[in-house]
């Protein structure tokens, strides 16, 4: 990050015209420098060579490939009940999706939107406690509306995704966050009725789903892990293959949190998350990184260690994780970095931030500067 006089603005439409989605609320807004600008309590190692992109939308990436894989919904206007979904190369050309090995997975929130609710003045979204979490199973290639599989399993509210892949026997392995509650509780159900946010617990929870299957209906899941947990990160390049390391967000009330200094200083809203959490799929073993009393965690992000390989032939979980951080003493942002492989409780480096941000969503970390020329990259416009 440089200092804050020095950032801009980028108006979506000047890179984008032909995106109207880009333009408003939605359009990138910038803020950007290097971390040697800034103040730094420990040491930030050599080997870590990119750029973190903070607050963005939520896409995949093939770590084969590098293309990127990401879909809208309402793809035809307000109400509608179509989905569209995208390959995108390096090269920014729209082309059929590779995902998996052979399928796309689309997981659907038991949240419902009616046109004519929003034309009276209703909420765009409606819990619906009646209605199924859906698994949309689509083939790779060739494939036609028809040809979904909506796999169901009883009223749930789906989460953040870890990972998803093949196994040799052909099943899908799906490991996602899943919750008993309404989490989006701002959007109740039609009698408005919604959980209280303590109320809310996600686990970390493993669906195998056969797609060669005439059953519609999925067998109970297999729980990971049963505390209170969001924010699935893994090593990106074991995307869709087989893994062991996830890393999240940890909700642990017997941690030494302040929570009654925090909470006036919140500005309203509930407490999230306190530590972050490494779990070993294989061992089953867990370590935690608590960041202090007065502290809350957002969403990590996994570095590779520079030279350690790009793809699947590099050893899993060999860099660091990327965590930022609200401080509620200072009431300015942090980013806390650990180094996996070395000691997860214990940090490597905390990068100060000279502002505040609110909490957010979804970055990734991309190697070098891998985004730096995007304004010239060459956006086909979608065939109709």
């Amino acid at each position: 990050m440089s200092d804050p006089a020095s950032s801009h603005l980028a108006d979506g439409g000047q890179y984008f015209p032909d995106r109207p989605q880009f333009s408003g609320f939605m359009k990138p807004c910038r803020f950007e420098g290097d971390v040697q600008n800034l103040e730094v309590h420990g040491k930030i190692p050599a080997d870590i060579d990119g750029t973190f992109y903070r607050v963005m939308p939520d896409p995949q990436f093939d770590p084969k490939t590098g293309d990127m894989i990401c879909f809208g919904y309402e793809a035809r206007g307000d109400g509608a009940p179509d989905i569209c979904y995208y390959n995108v190369t390096l090269e920014w050309r729209v082309t059929e999706v590779v995902w998996l090995v052979a399928l796309v997975l689309f997981p659907l929130i038991p949240q419902l939107y009616d046109i004519e609710r929003m034309k009276r003045g209703g909420e765009h979204w409606e819990w619906s406690p009646e209605t199924p979490f859906y698994i949309g199973l689509l083939p790779q290639r060739g494939a036609k509306p028809a040809d979904v599989k909506w796999f169901r399993y009883r009223n749930s509210f789906p989460g953040h995704t870890a990972n998803a892949y093949e196994t040799k026997d052909g099943q899908i392995i799906f490991d996602l966050g899943l919750s008993d509650q309404n989490v989006f509780f701002r959007w109740p159900d039609a009698q408005v009725r919604a959980p209280e946010p303590h109320q809310i617990h996600s686990q970390l929870t493993r669906f195998t789903v056969d797609p060669s299957s005439d059953s519609l209906d999925l067998s109970e899941p297999e729980i990971l892990q049963t505390n209170n947990t969001e924010f699935y990160r893994i090593d990106d390049r074991f995307t869709t293959q087989p893994y062991r390391h996830c890393f999240f967000d940890l909700m642990d009330p017997s941690l030494r949190t302040d929570f009654a200094a925090i909470a006036p200083r919140l500005g309203g809203g509930y407490p999230l998350y306190n530590a972050l959490r490494h779990l070993d799929l294989e061992t089953g073993e867990t370590e935690i990184y608590f960041p202090g009393k007065m502290h809350m965690m957002q969403e990590p992000v996994f570095i590779p260690r520079a030279g350690s390989g790009s793809t699947t032939e590099g050893e899993e979980g060999d860099g660091y994780l990327l965590a930022l951080v609200n401080n509620y003493a200072t009431m300015c942002s942090e980013l806390h970095l650990l180094d996996v492989k070395k000691d997860f409780t214990r940090l490597e480096a905390v990068i100060l931030l000279p502002v505040r941000l609110r909490l957010g969503l979804h970055g990734n970390w991309v190697h070098g500067r891998g985004f730096e020329n995007f304004r010239s990259l060459n956006v086909t416009k979608i065939p109709a």
